[in-house]
């Protein structure tokens, strides 16, 4: 019987293993053009029709996400006044 033809159960454990791992390194890959926008896939969740699971790729562990610390401030009328400046610059000259 060819690979092909077998459904997922009935390939060995080990063999599902690396079929969900080849998986998960494709979706990394698929996902990767979320990074343009500053979007990071922390996980997928696929859902397998044969045996009527779900199952989840963690891409990330959440205590890998790459969070900026900053401090908040609360801006001030003379802060959103300059912003609306700087705002009205680029919109007049086209910057």
């Amino acid at each position: 019987m060819s690979h092909k033809n077998k459904s997922f159960s009935e390939f060995s454990y080990r063999h599902q293993a690396r079929i969900k791992a080849q998986l998960k390194e494709q979706s990394i890959s698929t996902l990767s053009f979320l990074g343009q926008y500053d979007f990071i896939a922390t996980k997928v969740e696929v859902f397998n029709t044969e045996t009527q699971q779900y199952d989840t790729f963690q891409h990330i562990d959440e205590n890998e996400l790459p969070f900026t610390q900053s401090n908040t401030k609360t801006l001030t009328n003379e802060d959103v006044d300059d912003i609306n400046l700087w705002i009205y610059i680029k919109d007049k000259f086209n910057i």
